[in-house]
């Protein structure tokens, strides 16, 4: 799974955004709901007018908390990420260390074993 961490950054700023576009709309529901209080015969309206504020909070609790696991996801990869590219500089580190070098003659039968094995 491919994530690009600075678009799903993006995509939860967006998330975000949208939350408070929810709240802003529930907050609007709400104060018609409350300047429908002195009208009686309108209860109905008020009571599903209610609901759907009720509805609105949860859609912005369920988008916040999508946000927040997002911008999660994407810090767990770029920490997952750096992890990687730290362990690969340190196995090129360790392989670039200098040693011994061993010459094999050619009467020393290296060639003729490494041939064997390539041939099997």
């Amino acid at each position: 799974m491919k994530i690009e961490p600075r678009k799903a950054d993006m995509a939860s700023q967006e998330l975000l955004d949208l939350s408070r576009l929810l709240r802003q709309a529930r907050e609007e529901v709400e104060e018609v709901r409350r300047q429908l209080r002195c009208h009686s015969q309108l209860e109905e309206c008020r009571r599903q007018l209610k609901r759907q504020e009720d509805n609105l909070s949860l859609s912005t609790a369920k988008v916040v908390d999508m946000s927040c696991a997002l911008r999660e996801i994407a810090d767990l990869y770029r920490a997952a990420e750096e992890k990687n590219v730290e362990r690969l500089e340190e196995r090129t580190s360790a392989s670039r260390i200098r040693g011994d070098v061993v010459v094999f003659a050619p009467g020393s039968g290296v060639s003729d074993r490494i041939r064997t094995i390539i041939n099997q």
